[in-house]
């Protein structure tokens, strides 16, 4: 998801943005929307949310890196590095656990609320 050209020039107009503005602006909204996903879940009659990918032990990424950052936010502390490793592993299993889902591992639309 991005501003868009008119956007992002109405951005820097207004509001002074540099080009890291810019980045640092998108990749917030970004970020959001990925929360905004995970937080407030779909109706059961939209199905599954296809957008999100299913993440897993040794996925590397900004969606790993999300979720690492929302599984601190939730109380389960982890490093934010983008690698889907035997800690965010042991976290992802204890969040599951702890919200009555088998505890796997893998973050699919169970473990998102999206369905």
């Amino acid at each position: 998801m991005g501003i868009g050209p008119l956007g992002e020039s109405k951005a820097r107009r207004n509001w002074g943005f540099d080009t890291f503005g810019m980045v640092l602006l998108t990749t917030t909204m970004a970020l959001v929307t990925f929360i905004a996903a995970i937080i407030v879940p779909a109706p059961a009659e939209a199905g599954v949310n296809e957008e999100w990918p299913t993440l897993q032990y040794n996925h590397r990424g900004e969606d790993v890196r999300a979720l690492q950052y929302l599984l601190t936010y939730h109380g389960y502390s982890t490093t934010a590095d983008g690698v889907f490793g035997s800690g965010t592993k042991s976290k992802v299993q204890s969040f599951q656990s702890a919200h009555g889902l088998t505890a796997d591992g893998i973050v699919g639309p169970s473990t998102c609320g999206l369905r």
